[in-house]
Order: C-alpha cells, then structure tokens, then sequence
C-alpha cells in the first residue's frame, strides 16, 4: 500500500477475493490500521518529500548508454551490448511555486512573536460605497438583506416573463433558453 497499490492488487498479492480483504478490513482493526496506513504514507509522506526536494531544489545523475559491438555474440539477439559512456550530475533548481505552496500551507502554522502566522498569502479586497461608505448599511440585518435581494430576484423574474409572454402575444417566436427572436413571415 505504500507504494500506492490499489486493494485489487493486495487481493491479489494474498491471493484472494476482493471481498476477502474488505471483509477482513472491517473484522481485523489491526490490518485495517496497516492499510490505511500504507495509504497514508503513499498519499502524503512521498507527496511531501516531492515537494520539499521542488521547493529546496535536488540533483541527479544523467546517465547515457551507448550500443558497443559485442565480438562474442553469436546470436543478433546480443549482437549489441549497453555500455554507460558519460555520468552527468545535474542539478534541478528551487520553483518558485513549490516554495510559496509550501510556504502558504506549511510555514503558516508557525507564528511569529505577535502570534501571526510567520508567511500568509492572502489577498484581502474591502469593497465601499461612494464617497467611502459601506454598501450595506449597519441597520439591515443579513437576514433582511437576504430577503430583498430575494424579492428583487423574484420582481425581475417576473418581468422576464410578462416580456415572454407579451412577445408571443404579438406573434414573436421565443426559443427555449435562446435570446433569438424571429419576426413572422
């Protein structure tokens, strides 16, 4: 499970029944603990060295093979044999996106010494009325402003649909869903 096989291929690898294993996943707390845990491991813990080793930046050896002539083969089949020819150590950069997905999710947990988080990318957008002033007064509660916005919905719905109703009173064909309009012949 650790390397993130599926429960068709542990059924699989104890050579039984799939419904044997999810049956003993609810009868054994303990192999169900193993499993999930496999998966815990799979789905997270080699997630997280990925991302450390993109945000921190890793090397790598680049290796490159060349076919030399076997003079010993006496079948085509071996007739060519891979030999390593070059090693190359690479070196794979930081990404930025790494390191700031790393920052916002990981780093945020550890606060400075005021008690904010150490690294918080928010943005943060304060919406106003003219001259400054707020767009929903401190006298309507929530509540209330729900229920106008709802009555304003309703009011304009209903326009909607004395317009329809009005256009093919007067012979304007109005599809379903479609702002096409079509004059008689």
């Amino acid at each position: 499970m650790e390397a993130g096989s599926k429960l068709t291929e542990l059924s699989r690898a104890f050579m039984v029944d799939l419904k044997t294993i999810k049956s003993c996943l609810h009868t054994y707390p303990e192999f169900n603990a193993a499993v999930v845990e496999g998966q815990d491991y799979c789905n997270t813990g080699l997630i997280e060295k990925a991302l450390v080793s993109r945000a921190t930046g890793y090397d790598y050896n680049e290796d490159t093979y060349e076919a030399k002539p076997n003079p010993k083969s006496k079948t085509s089949k071996d007739r060519y044999t891979m030999v390593l020819s070059k090693r190359v150590k690479k070196h794979v950069a930081p990404s930025d996106r790494a390191i700031e997905y790393f920052l916002n999710n990981r780093a945020r947990f550890s606060p400075d010494q005021d008690g904010n988080p150490r690294w918080a990318h928010t943005n943060k957008l304060e919406v106003t009325g003219a001259g400054g002033k707020d767009l929903i007064p401190d006298s309507i509660s929530p509540e209330k402003l729900l229920a106008e916005l709802i009555m304003q919905q309703k009011k304009a719905d209903e326009v909607v649909e004395a317009e329809l109703v009005e256009a093919k009173q007067i012979g304007v064909a109005v599809g379903e869903g479609t702002h096409d309009e079509t004059l008689p012949t």
